[in-house]
């Protein structure tokens, strides 16, 4: 049964980092509870990091009505899908054109836009 990935479509304005989606994938490819510590290593960024990423990740599975990642003591970050959610999942990401992955440069240049043009005031 389709999930509610209908939601995600805000996901598209400002993209989902290529490390965010990265991130996804190695859960949603593992079988086991990935310690922080391999992510920050194998991704060369900080705990603090992953952990973030992890927060950005559970709230588009709560957005897809999907149960978020979690954290088992002393083995790591696990995302608990049935094999029909992960596929589905992996399947909308690789394909939703509304998901585009954005450079760092492209990043920069929308929250410039989004401050030039934007109707809210920035202060």
């Amino acid at each position: 049964m389709m999930k509610a990935f209908y939601n995600l479509n805000r996901w598209g304005k400002n993209g989902m980092k290529d490390r965010t989606q990265d991130i996804l994938n190695r859960l949603l490819d593992s079988e086991i509870p990935l310690p922080v510590k391999y992510l920050s290593t194998k991704f060369k960024v900080g705990e603090r990091t992953i952990r973030n990423e992890i927060g950005i990740i559970n709230e588009l599975l709560r957005q897809c009505q999907l149960l978020p990642v979690s954290s088992i003591r002393s083995k790591g970050m696990q995302v608990n899908l049935s094999k029909t959610d992960r596929q589905e999942l992996v399947d909308f990401i690789s394909h939703h054109s509304s998901f585009k992955y954005l450079s760092r440069e492209e990043r920069v240049l929308d929250l410039i836009l989004d401050i030039a043009f934007g109707d809210k005031p920035v202060f």
